[in-house]
C-alpha cells in the first residue's frame, strides 16, 4: 500500500513498491559542521521536525548529485555561504537516529571559503549563530550533538 508524504509517493515500511519492485529503503542525507577558530555555525530551525532547535546544516541527496555536492549545496541554500570540505567526519546509520525515515547521514567538517554574508534560508532557518565549541546551546536538533561530540573527540585525539 502506498501513501502520500509531502506530495511524494512512499512505500510503507516492509512493503514492496508496485512500480519499481523495490522495498521501503533508507534515505541518504548529509550534515555539515562549519568550524572556524573554535566556533561552530548552527542554524535555528524554522520548520518541523525539530522546529526551534539549533542544528547543523544539511539535507537529502538529490538525483544525479554526489554526497559532496549535496552538502555544499545545502549549506549554500541554508546559510548563504560557499564552503569547502575539510574532511569526512563519519557516517551515522543508527536506525534510531531518525524515528520515521531512519535516514543514513554522511557528515563532513567544512570551512567557509569566501567572504559571503551569512543569510538564513527563509522558511527553513530562522537565525544563524556562531557558538563556542565549549559553550553549545542546551537543545540541539536530531543527533547533531553526537556529531559535534565526535568532532571534538577527533580533534583532541
Amino acid at each position: 500500500m502506498l501513501f502520500q508524504d509531502m506530495g511524494n509517493i512512499i512505500v510503507k515500511k516492509g512493503e514492496q513498491c508496485p512500480m519499481c519492485n523495490r522495498y521501503y529503503d533508507r534515505h541518504i542525507v548529509c550534515d555539515g559542521l562549519i568550524i572556524d577558530n573554535g566556533k561552530i555555525l548552527l542554524g535555528l530551525r524554522d520548520l518541523e521536525p525539530d522546529r526551534g532547535k539549533w542544528a547543523l546544516f544539511g539535507g537529502f541527496l538529490d538525483w544525479n548529485e554526489t554526497i559532496e555536492e549535496a552538502i555544499l549545496r545545502e549549506i549554500k541554500e541554508e546559510a548563504g555561504v560557499n564552503t569547502e570540505i575539510v574532511r569526512l567526519l563519519g557516517i551515522y546509520s543508527d536506525p534510531d537516529r531518525s524515528q520515521k525515515e531512519q535516514n543514513v547521514s554522511v557528515a563532513y567538517v567544512l570551512k567557509i571559503n569566501t567572504d559571503d554574508k551569512l543569510i538564513p534560508q527563509p522558511g527553513e532557518i530562522k537565525e544563524l549563530k556562531w557558538f563556542n565549541l565549549d559553550d553549545l546551546p542546551g537543545v540541539i536538533a536530531f543527533d547533531h550533538r553526537e556529531m559535534i561530540n565526535d568532532y571534538l573527540k577527533s580533534e583532541n585525539s
